[in-house]
């Protein structure tokens, strides 16, 4: 069973280059690829060809951490995360802060990996659309207390999701009277 638990995670360890954040190379120490018994010069190979992947340039690997947009600095923690091939992966709001542009490239770089590797994917968002664009299963949650107030099981393929559909799911959704009504939607 693979376990990776990550706390405050951000962009301020002091890497000197983006190639050794995705490798995980810290202060104390090595995870990621190197980690798994990588050598130093495979685990650089592989880190500049999901870094491509992902959208960087081979002149930004060199940059300091403080020097990448808000867009770079998320798709080199997309980067850092896969390098390592994980059956699971934990995403809390990763695509929040950035553009629309960028979001809907990440989301479908997302898509692609979990269709190819069957990549299981624990998805927190407060986005409706983001929700039903990415996920197999949406559960709705409320607070004080905290409770699942309803599920959605979607059995179309993220690849077959274009806007139309996602569009009528959100409707559909947000059209719901238990929904309306735990979440105070209706007109008052």
């Amino acid at each position: 069973m693979e376990r990776l638990i990550v706390e405050s995670l951000n962009h301020s360890y002091g890497f000197t280059e983006i190639l050794k954040d995705i490798n995980f190379e810290l202060n104390q120490g090595a995870l990621g690829l190197l980690a798994k018994g990588s050598d130093k010069n495979e685990a650089i190979d592989k880190s500049q060809q999901i870094a491509v992947q992902f959208g960087l340039e081979r002149r930004d690997f060199h940059k300091f951490p403080k020097d990448l947009s808000g867009g770079m600095k998320q798709r080199v923690s997309f980067s850092r995360a896969l390098i390592i091939k994980p059956s699971l992966l934990f995403l809390d709001e990763p695509f929040s802060a950035l553009d629309i542009g960028l979001k809907q490239e990440l989301q479908s770089h997302l898509i692609e990996l979990i269709h190819q590797k069957a990549l299981t994917i624990l998805f927190i968002t407060h986005d409706l659309m983001e929700a039903i664009r990415l996920s197999d299963r949406i559960l709705l949650l409320k607070a004080e207390p905290g409770r699942i107030v309803k599920h959605f099981k979607y059995e179309l393929p993220q690849m077959q999701r274009d806007n139309e559909y996602i569009y009528k799911e959100s409707a559909n959704i947000l059209l719901d009277k238990e929904i309306i009504e735990t979440f105070e939607l209706g007109v008052k």
